[in-house]
C-alpha cells in the first residue's frame, strides 16, 4: 500500500493507484480510507460502474445503506442489467425495511443471472423475515446447490427450518454447516436451540458450551443455557448462567427477570426481590406493550417472594397498585384472575374454572399450567406441601416447556423431593 501511496503523491490523477489502494484498504478493514480512495476515482471518472460497485459494497459493510443504494442506483441507471448492482441495492433496501423493493431487486438479479449465489441467500433472508418460510427454504436450497461447500447457506436454511419448527431437518443442516466450519459459534448456538426444542436437553447444553468457547460474550448463550438448566431442575446452574449474562449486560432486564424468578423458586427471596425490582426498573424505561406486559408476571413473582418473607401487606399492595395502572382493556383478563386468586378474592375452584376458558386450546392449556403453579405456590405458603406437590406435577404434565411456571415447577418439585423423598405427609 505504501507503493500506491507514493504513486498517488507523485501522480495524483493516477486512477489505478487509487483503485488498488482502495482494494487493499477494503481487505484490511480500513473502510473509511477505502471509500475515500474510490471516491477519488469517481471524482475523476464519474461513470466507472466497477468503482461504484466497490464503493457501494464498502458502504454496505459500514452500515451506510442509503449511501450504498445511491451508488447502486447510478450503476443500474448506466447498466440496467447489472445483476450485481441489483443484489447490492436489494441488500441495502432489506436493511432499511424496504422489503418489497428488496424482493424486486433480488428477483431481477436472479432473472439476469440465475447462478448468483448471494442473490438467493439475500432473497431467502428477506423471505424469512417476512415469515415466508417455504420460499426462504427454496432459495437457500438453490444457494446450496450452487455451492454446497458454503457453510453459511446450510446455516441459513437450518435457521429457517428451526423457525418453522422442523427441528430434525434443522439439526441436519447445522451438522453440515459445522462439518464445513466447526468454528461457527452461531451454528453451535442454533443447533443447541434446535436440540432443546426437540427435547434433547443434554445435547443442547453441550452445544451451548461449544458456542460459549467460541463467543463467550454472546449473552444469548447464557440466557438460553440457563433456561435449559432450569428445565432440568438445576436452579444453581441456571442462576449462574443468568449471572454471567448480567456480567456482560448489566442493564438487560430479561437477565434480571430470569435470575429473579429462579432465585424465588430456589428459595432465595431477598435476592429474588432485588433482581425483580431491577428488572421492573429497567422495563419501566420502555414504552412498548410487550415490555409492560412482562411487568404483570414480575409483580406476581415479587408478591410470592414478599409473602413468603412475611411481608403480606406490602405484597398485596404491590399487586393492587399494578392492577390500578393497567389499561382498562386488560380488565378481567387472565393475569387479573391470577392476581385476584393470590389476593384471596377468587377461590381455587373458580380460579381453575377460569383457567379452563379460552377458545384456543393451546392458550387454555397454558393457562392451566400457570394455574397449577400459582395454586401450588399458594399451598406452599400455607404449609400444605402434599397438595403443592400434586399441583406442581399437574403443572409439569401440561407440557408447556417454554413457560417459566413449568420450569419453576420442576425446580420446586426437585427441592421438595429432596426434603421429602417419600412424599408422605
Amino acid at each position: 500500500m505504501i507503493d500506491f501511496t507514493r504513486v498517488i503523491h507523485l501522480r495524483p490523477n493516477n486512477i489505478n493507484a487509487y483503485i488498488n489502494r482502495g482494494n487493499i484498504r477494503s481487505e484490511l478493514g480500513q473502510l473509511d480510507g477505502a471509500v475515500a480512495d474510490f471516491t477519488a476515482v469517481l471524482v475523476r471518472d464519474p461513470g466507472r460502474t466497477d468503482t461504484l460497485l466497490k464503493r457501494g459494497f464498502v458502504l454496505l459493510r459500514m452500515g451506510k445503506y442509503k449511501a450504498a443504494k445511491d451508488d447502486y442506483d447510478l450503476v443500474i441507471e448506466l447498466e440496467p442489467e447489472n445483476s450485481v448492482a441489483y443484489v447490492g441495492r436489494g441488500f441495502a433496501q432489506a436493511n432499511t425495511g424496504q422489503m418489497q423493493g428488496a424482493l424486486d431487486d433480488l428477483t431481477k438479479a436472479i432473472d439476469y443471472n440465475s447462478s448468483l449465489l448471494l442473490a438467493y441467500l439475500y432473497r431467502g433472508g428477506v423471505f424469512r423475515q417476512l415469515s415466508q418460510f417455504a420460499d426462504a427454504i427454496e432459495d437457500f436450497s438453490k444457494a446450496i446447490n450452487i455451492d454446497p461447500s458454503r457453510p453459511g447457506a446450510w446455516q441459513a436454511r437450518g435457521l429457517t427450518l428451526l423457525m418453522r419448527g422442523s427441528y430434525d431437518d434443522a439439526i441436519a443442516d447445522f451438522d453440515q454447516s459445522l462439518k464445513l466450519d466447526p468454528e461457527s459459534s452461531d451454528s453451535w448456538f442454533f443447533r443447541a436451540r434446535s436440540k432443546s426444542k426437540r427435547g434433547d436437553l443434554r445435547g443442547s447444553l453441550e452445544d451451548y458450551d461449544e458456542a460459549e468457547k467460541l463467543n463467550p460474550s454472546n449473552v444469548s448463550i447464557y440466557l438460553n443455557r440457563g433456561s435449559i438448566k432450569a428445565e432440568m431442575g438445576d436452579a444453581t446452574g441456571a442462576i449462574a448462567d443468568f449471572s454471567l449474562a448480567i456480567n456482560f449486560a448489566p442493564n438487560l432486564s430479561l437477565a434480571h427477570l430470569d435470575r429473579g424468578f429462579y432465585f424465588y423458586v430456589a428459595g432465595d427471596d431477598d435476592e429474588a426481590i432485588e433482581d425483580l425490582r431491577k428488572a421492573i426498573e429497567l422495563v419501566s424505561e420502555h414504552e412498548s406493550r410487550d415490555y409492560h406486559n412482562s411487568m404483570d408476571y414480575m409483580t406476581l413473582w415479587e408478591w410470592l417472594a414478599r409473602y413468603r418473607l412475611g411481608q403480606q401487606e406490602a405484597a398485596d399492595q404491590l399487586i393492587i397498585n399494578h392492577l390500578n395502572v393497567r389499561s382498562k382493556e386488560a380488565s378481567g383478563d387472565w393475569y387479573e384472575k391470577i392476581a385476584q386468586f393470590l389476593l384471596g378474592n377468587l377461590n381455587e375452584n373458580d380460579f381453575f374454572n377460569a383457567a379452563d376458558i379460552h377458545n384456543d386450546p393451546k392458550k387454555r392449556n397454558g393457562q392451566k399450567c400457570e394455574a397449577y403453579f400459582y395454586a401450588a405456590n399458594k399451598s406452599l405458603l400455607t404449609g400444605d406441601f402434599g397438595k403443592a406437590i400434586i399441583l406442581l406435577k399437574q403443572c409439569i404434565e401440561t407440557g408447556y416447556r417454554d413457560f417459566y411456571e413449568f420450569k419453576g415447577a420442576k425446580i420446586q418439585l426437585q427441592v421438595l423431593n429432596d426434603i421429602y423423598p417419600s412424599n408422605t405427609f
